[in-house]
């Protein structure tokens, strides 16, 4: 008998392990407060220099502005910051001492009047002669003595003045020193005649008529002549009959 052999065969198990997981612990982040400790701190002083630097800036800002507010009142105002501002017929009157009509009625008191135009000592303008005369003719008029002092320019500057003494027949060249202080005497009546823009100034006895071109310097001054001595027309009038009547 053929003993069968037997094979076995050999089972092998798999064995799963089964991993066991351990559950991770959830870590919870600790929030740690930081208590702030706030430092007081010393106030540090102010610089002494450095307030006077501030206060140095400010004042020239406030300067600034100011100049401002006064260069705009000049160019926009002819009378600028004078105490009394009036305009009659289109021309501005200035003055720190009068109102116009109160000048006019003091200036009409005068015995002696000074009339003194800017010539040209070449090609002295004949318009600004005619308003000289206007004035010399309305003055004695109205019973007032006149004398002429005109100052003389040569190259841009009054250099010298000619003066006929009260004399329509005098011409007396005077030197500028002594030609100023009569039209700077306090206690001398001028009509001072200047160029510039349209305006009046009265400054005592003084009165400075400005005309800003010799083509209405005449008118210019014959508004103002009007204004001081009302019956200007009628002289002027009586005047032209007696020349025409010569001619």
């Amino acid at each position: 008998m053929v003993n069968k052999k037997t094979t076995g065969k050999k089972t092998t198990k798999k064995v799963v392990k089964k991993k066991t997981t351990k559950k991770s612990k959830e870590i919870i982040p600790e929030v740690i407060t930081e208590k702030k400790v706030v430092k007081k701190t010393k106030k540090k002083k102010q610089n002494p220099l450095k307030q006077k630097n501030v206060l140095i800036v400010a004042a020239l800002i406030i300067i600034l502005i100011i100049s401002l507010i006064i260069s705009t009142t000049m160019l926009t105002s002819p009378c600028g910051f004078s105490r009394f501002s009036f305009s009659i017929q289109g021309i501005d009157y200035c003055s720190n001492t009068h109102t116009p009509t109160t000048f006019f009625n003091e200036f009409s008191q005068n015995e002696t009047v000074y009339v003194s135009p800017i010539l040209d000592e070449i090609g002295a303008d004949q318009l600004n002669v005619n308003a000289m005369n206007l004035w010399q003719v309305v003055l004695i008029g109205n019973d007032i003595n006149v004398t002429q002092l005109i100052r003389v320019r040569v190259n841009d500057q009054i250099s010298y003045c000619y003066t006929n003494l009260g004399d329509v027949k005098t011409a007396e060249k005077m030197d500028l020193d002594e030609c100023n202080k009569i039209l700077n005497d306090p206690v001398t009546a001028v009509v001072m005649l200047e160029e510039g823009r349209e305006k009046v100034v009265m400054d005592g006895k003084k009165i400075y008529i400005y005309s800003s071109t010799s083509k209405v310097v005449g008118q210019v001054n014959f508004a103002i002549i009007k204004q001081i001595f009302p019956n200007a027309q009628s002289i002027l009038d009586v005047v032209n009959e007696k020349i025409y009547g010569i001619n």
